[in-house]
């Protein structure tokens, strides 16, 4: 069994929008040594530092999966992304508040994948925006 890591921790994530390849990137905002990446789907990849931990997130082809001009996407957007690592998978539920115009729009994103980098289980890790 995989050891437990114990974080319950809030890390602050900051933005970037490349509108010519339709990727959105939130990344934490303090330095990380980057370790490696996990595809979560054919949309979302999550990275993870050199203690495990997950420090930033892309989003491929983000226009489609939200359902939104990509211009919108250039705007900062709220985000509460929440990550459980468990022994045999990693699950990802995110709500991204997009602003369309003069209103806010919800979107919801929930993904798992298996934890076949065997990292370990670690629960109730957020990546939120300021």
């Amino acid at each position: 069994m995989a050891p437990k890591e114990e974080y319950a921790k809030r890390i602050t994530v900051d933005q970037d929008y490349d509108i010519e390849n339709d990727t959105l990137f939130f990344y934490a905002i303090e330095d990380y040594e980057y370790k490696k990446s996990v595809r979560m789907d054919e949309k979302v990849i999550l990275d993870f530092d050199k203690n495990n931990v997950p420090m930033a997130m892309e989003i491929l082809h983000a226009s489609k999966l939200f359902g939104v001009k990509p211009i919108f996407l250039t705007r900062t957007i709220d985000v509460d992304i929440n990550i459980d690592v468990e022994e045999t998978y990693i699950k990802l539920e995110a709500t991204f508040v997009i602003q369309v115009w003069r209103q806010k729009e919800p979107k919801d994103v929930k993904v798992q994948a298996p934890n076949e980098s065997n990292i370990p289980i670690l629960e109730g890790m957020r990546l939120a925006s300021a």
